[in-house]
């Protein structure tokens, strides 16, 4: 408004309009860098954005509660039949993901489950502390 005012009464003056007082004022008083619109204020807002984005995420993971069973679930015996190896497979990945079980839950899981000739085939990786994922991987090998 007041802006209109003043380009108004230049234009009756032959005085050149200015377009933005207050941007004007503006830049004159605040600090460099911080001014409306300058690339070092973007820079702020843009690393703010994703620092609050990170926080979020770390909130909500941590309230995010574990779903907690009361004893650990077992998984279905698996003595070398491939034709049960899907079973033991999806449901060890099912109660994995469910349950958020720990890399040392699963595999007592596993040492638990593997029976007969696998487990003599795969005893070194049960008894070594292996990851997981390795003896799955090793499982996958031979009967997937």
């Amino acid at each position: 408004m007041v802006v209109k005012a003043i380009n108004a009464a230049a234009n009756q003056g032959g005085i050149l309009q200015r377009e933005s007082v207050v941007d004007d004022a503006a830049r004159e008083t605040l600090p460099e860098g911080t001014q409306p619109g300058s690339t070092m204020r973007r820079e702020q807002n843009s690393e703010r954005r994703r620092g609050l984005a990170e926080l979020t995420h770390a909130i909500n993971k941590l309230a995010k509660p574990r779903p907690i069973s009361n004893q650990v679930i077992e998984l279905p015996a698996f003595c070398g039949n491939v034709n049960e190896w899907r079973l033991t497979k999806n449901s060890y990945e099912a109660t994995t993901l469910t349950y958020e079980y720990k890399p040392h839950e699963n595999l007592a899981r596993l040492r638990v489950a593997v029976q007969g000739k696998v487990r003599t085939t795969i005893y070194h990786l049960l008894v070594a502390n292996s990851k997981p994922e390795d003896i799955m991987a090793a499982l996958e090998g031979k009967f997937g």
